[in-house]
């Protein structure tokens, strides 16, 4: 019966776990509770768009996620991802452009997933700064790395999980195919702006005969 049927809310809040259906019924509850507009949405990791070209089927979704309708805009917001806080507008979207089904009385219409700041929440940057006092000597490089949204919330996850040695180890290996030789000269710095959903990695380095 839970395979279709959420448990209640004050079940899922006391055993601390839920699948993506008891979270989004705790969610909703939450959310009423504090006079904020929340629907319950079906949608399919499976087949993002064409369902309404589907046969009807108890199968035609397999998620299930939570709509907001806060000062006029719309959120769709996925309880069971992790790392996310923050402002509401800040929220990574993973389910970007899917076709969904926000479940209310008289709706059976499919609506899209498009959030207006979705380049903005998507945007990876990458800055270099190399320092050559002389050429043909060792020169100094220090990176400087921004992800933002859905990008930002996934490494403050691995960055947070991955032992020290194994994380330091996994970030020098790009640098160490590009200038053979590089060396660490700092301990990785991990900015986390958890208000604007941010996440930055500040390294420093040291390369032998980086311009020659």
């Amino acid at each position: 019966e839970s395979s279709h049927r959420p448990h209640q809310p004050s079940e899922t809040l006391a055993r601390r776990y839920g699948d993506c259906k008891d979270k989004t019924f705790l969610m909703i509850e939450l959310l009423r509770g504090l006079g904020i507009q929340a629907q319950p949405v079906l949608l399919s990791t499976r087949n993002r768009v064409g369902l309404a070209k589907l046969l009807p089927s108890p199968y035609a979704f397999d998620h299930a996620i939570v709509h907001v309708k806060l000062d006029g805009r719309s959120y769709y917001l996925d309880p069971t991802r992790q790392g996310q806080g923050g402002k509401l507008d800040r929220m990574g979207q993973t389910h970007e452009a899917a076709e969904v089904l926000v479940v209310n009385v008289g709706s059976n219409q499919l609506t899209t997933i498009a959030s207006p700041n979705y380049a903005e929440l998507t945007r990876d940057e990458l800055r270099e700064k190399v320092t050559v006092p002389k050429f043909g000597n060792e020169a100094t490089l220090e990176s400087r790395q921004t992800w933002s949204g859905a990008g930002a919330e996934i490494r403050r996850q691995i960055f947070k999980r991955m032992p020290k040695d194994q994380l330091e180890k996994m970030l020098l290996e790009p640098y160490e195919s590009r200038y053979p030789g590089i060396k660490r000269t700092a301990d990785s710095v991990f900015e986390d702006d958890l208000v604007n959903n941010q996440m930055t990695l500040v390294q420093k380095y040291t390369s032998p005969k980086l311009a020659i």
